[in-house]
């Protein structure tokens, strides 16, 4: 009986341990009841870093890539204006590259303009090293750059068309050193095991830290969107590992 209740409290101990944050690789389908990610979502590490209202929606929807994931009829909604900043947790990581991939889709280019951020990759409440911005395209549509950290982007993508579903990669890589990290995005890249040259790259002058979030964000300037099927990683290989 002593061995019995000691072994159940060793694991609830070691559950408690891993209570408030995924282990990666992660997988979030945003599989949850539609309604307030922050609460429909609570418990499985989604929590409020900033703002009081209007917060991230679940919603009935799919917004598929080919060849990658497949979703299983929801995802979140992002909504230009509103004031909500939530919070994927997962077990912190202060060596090598961190990356995100999800699916993307901007449904038209309302309140978009010359540059906000809406997705990034960071830890604590505050800390942002991997920011996805999004302006209004040069002639239509609207298009995508990375900056690291409080930096701003240095070069945007090409115009992307709104209603479209896009595969987006962000990625950190803490690289020995002060101040040399890196921050890279990639746009519909070649689903396959090894990665490529990312699309878009970026350093700053600040210091390095640990990254433990993905962050979602609903400001202005941020988009009118879908995100779904996203996944955490250590590796590239390990984003297009199915669940």
């Amino acid at each position: 009986m002593k061995r019995t209740l000691l072994l159940l409290f060793f694991a609830l101990g070691m559950g408690y341990v891993g209570w408030g944050q995924a282990t990666l690789p992660a997988t979030e389908q945003f599989n949850y009841a539609v309604g307030e990610l922050r609460t429909v979502g609570s418990g499985n590490n989604w929590t409020r870093i900033s703002g009081t209202t209007n917060d991230l929606t679940v919603e009935t929807g799919n917004t598929t890539y080919n060849g990658y994931l497949g979703s299983n009829g929801r995802n979140v909604v992002l909504n230009n204006g509103d004031a909500d900043d939530l919070k994927y947790t997962f077990t912190s990581q202060n060596s090598g590259k961190i990356y995100a991939s999800f699916t993307l889709n901007v449904t038209n280019t309302t309140g978009l303009g010359v540059g906000a951020y809406f997705v990034s990759l960071g830890t604590g409440t505050s800390s942002f090293a991997t920011r996805l911005f999004i302006k209004t395209g040069a002639v239509s549509g609207f298009a995508l750059a990375v900056a690291r950290n409080s930096n701003t982007p240095s070069t945007y993508s090409s115009d992307l068309s709104t209603g479209t579903n896009y595969l987006i990669v962000i990625a950190y890589e803490i690289v020995s050193g002060a101040t040399n990290d890196i921050a890279s995005l990639w746009i519909n890249p070649t689903i396959t095991t090894t990665e490529p040259a990312a699309g878009f790259t970026i350093t700053g002058a600040v210091a390095d830290f640990a990254i433990d979030g993905f962050m979602l964000r609903q400001a202005s300037g941020s988009p009118n969107a879908t995100i779904d099927d996203l996944k955490v990683s250590t590796t590239w290989s390990g984003l297009f590992n199915k669940p």
